[in-house]
């Protein structure tokens, strides 16, 4: 509880620091808990902004978008209106507070496939992570990971076409079941910028989008498509 009380009070002096910037966001930070309308942000209004956002889907709700309020050696922080905090490192959810259930933190013992530069993600990867999950209780929840795949692909972002490269990974569970996340990286630049991803058999699954590094990549490659 100290922990968790002591990183909302960080969080509140970053937002607090920004203020005037976040609360140009109140009206489209917000999980959505019910199915609903998906926010929809404009190119131009992206462009116009200096607080990065990250599209969220939990399961098949409704889209929102939360706000990046901390960012440092691969891991970023995002938050919504209502405090809810999704925590990314290398793109994969490694914490999930006010959800339920509530994700503590997830541990590699082989580095993480995401932590690689794309070029370097293969069929065949395999690693292990363990996950803490205080809501439901759940310590040591251990994951298997594999790469199964990986091919180019193209996405469309404001009537645009973007090359992509899609990674697929199946995470086994420890009750037997499996799920085939998905990430797809920018072909031109390496970044990640969307995903499906599920933490555990008994969460949710999440789409994510990096919606503001999309936007970055029109201003760069107003043109960009997939190679031929």
């Amino acid at each position: 509880m100290i922990k968790r009380n002591l990183l909302m009070m960080a969080l509140f002096i970053a937002v607090s620091a920004c203020s005037s910037t976040i609360e140009s966001y109140k009206q489209t930070l917000r999980i959505a808990l019910v199915p609903a309308a998906d926010v929809e942000v404009s190119l131009a209004d992206l462009r116009e902004r200096t607080v990065p956002l990250l599209y969220l889907r939990p399961n098949d709700r409704g889209r929102a978008a939360l706000a990046l309020v901390a960012a440092t050696e691969g891991v970023a922080q995002w938050i919504s209106a209502d405090n809810r905090i999704v925590e990314l490192t290398h793109g994969r959810i490694s914490k999930l507070q006010g959800f339920k259930p509530h994700l503590d933190f997830i541990q590699f013992s082989t580095p993480d496939p995401l932590s690689l530069p794309v070029a370097k993600i293969h069929a065949g990867l395999t690693s292990r992570s363990i996950q803490d999950w205080s809501s439901s209780h759940l310590n040591s929840y251990v994951i298997e990971h594999e790469v199964i795949a990986k091919s180019p692909t193209t996405l469309t972002f404001f009537e645009q076409q973007f090359a992509m490269v899609l990674v697929q990974e199946r995470v086994t569970f420890p009750d037997g079941s499996s799920f085939n996340n998905q990430f797809w990286f920018d072909a031109h630049s390496g970044q990640l910028v969307q995903s499906i991803q599920k933490p555990s058999h008994f969460s949710a699954q999440f789409e994510l989008i990096e919606i503001s590094k999309i936007s970055q990549q029109i201003q760069v490659t107003p043109t960009a498509g997939p190679q031929a």
